[in-house]
């Protein structure tokens, strides 16, 4: 829905549903779930409902937006980087068009997740007596992604639990430490940069170039005392595990590949969605993904949203890519052509 509304063409409509089963990760992260199936099915629905509302302006699209972003918040609170992500882009149409409703609806789809998740924090206080957001500070998570474990770059170690226990489980030392520990560590990288650079090329590389996204590391807690299926075994450690391995690569490269295209596509030719902002939205929560994922905890399995929604530009990227072959192709048997005329 949300490329027909965009291209108003089926085919780019079609290749996304055929990226978007083929997505192996989110087949096997099935049995794991942990709220980010739900959490990347709902903010597709959010982008879609909100492209359908700028196309037409009824407001049971702009409300389908709301209840999907607050149910997806509900499932995972990095679904904020999402929602600001559609808040900078709606901002940029009010701008542009200058029309107050897409400030109010900006408001709107923050407000209503927001709204939501206090009121599951209220019925949590009432419901077992015990205050809500008390858990560990979130700077000690970016702490922890800013270390280095056993040779691996920003993975989890523990930190973040070890330092709330030795505070006392006390919210306002235990983020002292983190912030303290943030400026110590940026210090660091800031007077050497072939370090910070180092650091962070195989950070990422740690979590976006795994074509399974930890899915088969995630779900791969048996009990030990029951045999495993066939298929389970050859699955997580037989030679079907390897297929699986190599043809997500394969799909990984080619998606990174289309992707890349349609962005050099935007910047370097004139495009037909470039005032259109609510177009620009998934793009906006990719970039902000991106940002995340170099400062918090290492893990492949929190960068997979943001792989998901680049299926929303693949299609375009192929496009691009076929059109610019072609062009290549017709230009290069021209320049013979001539060539021949000319002996």
């Amino acid at each position: 829905l949300f490329l027909r509304i965009h291209t108003e063409r089926v085919v780019p409509s079609v290749l996304f549903s055929l990226f978007y089963a083929a997505c192996t990760p989110l087949a096997l992260h099935m049995p794991y779930i942990y709220g980010d199936i739900p959490s990347i099915c709902l903010s597709l629905v959010l982008f879609a409902a909100l492209s359908a509302f700028g196309r037409n302006g009824k407001g049971r699209f702009l409300l389908l937006a709301a209840v999907a972003a607050a149910c997806a918040l509900l499932f995972r609170t990095n679904t904020w980087i999402i929602l600001i992500a559609v808040a900078l882009g709606l901002f940029l149409l009010a701008w542009q068009r200058w029309n107050g409703k897409w400030i109010a609806a900006a408001v709107l789809l923050i407000a209503v997740p927001f709204g939501g998740l206090k009121a599951v924090d209220v019925s949590y206080e009432a419901r077992s007596g015990y205050e809500s957001g008390i858990g560990i500070p979130s700077i000690l998570y970016v702490a922890m992604g800013l270390q280095e474990t056993d040779g691996l770059p920003g993975v989890y170690n523990r930190y973040h639990q070890s330092v709330f226990e030795e505070c006392g489980f006390q919210r306002e030392p235990a983020a002292q430490i983190g912030w303290e520990y943030v400026r110590e560590r940026l210090q660091e990288f800031s007077e050497d940069p072939e370090l910070a650079v180092d650091f962070f090329k195989r950070k990422l590389q740690l979590q976006w170039l795994e074509p399974l996204f930890e899915s088969l590391y995630s779900t791969r807690s048996f009990d030990e005392e029951l045999p495993l299926p066939k298929l389970i075994e050859e699955l997580y450690y037989g030679e079907l595990h390897d297929v699986v391995w190599k043809s997500a690569n394969i799909y990984q490269s080619i998606v990174y590949l289309a992707f890349l295209v349609f962005v050099l596509g935007c910047l370097f030719r004139r495009s037909e969605w470039e005032r259109d902002s609510l177009f620009w939205i998934p793009l906006i929560t990719i970039i902000g993904g991106f940002l995340f994922s170099i400062l918090w905890e290492s893990q492949c399995r929190y960068v997979l949203p943001y792989y998901v929604f680049m299926l929303l530009y693949v299609p375009l990227g192929l496009e691009n890519g076929a059109c610019l072959l072609s062009e290549g192709i017709r230009r290069l048997l021209g320049g013979v052509k001539r060539k021949k005329g000319e002996a």
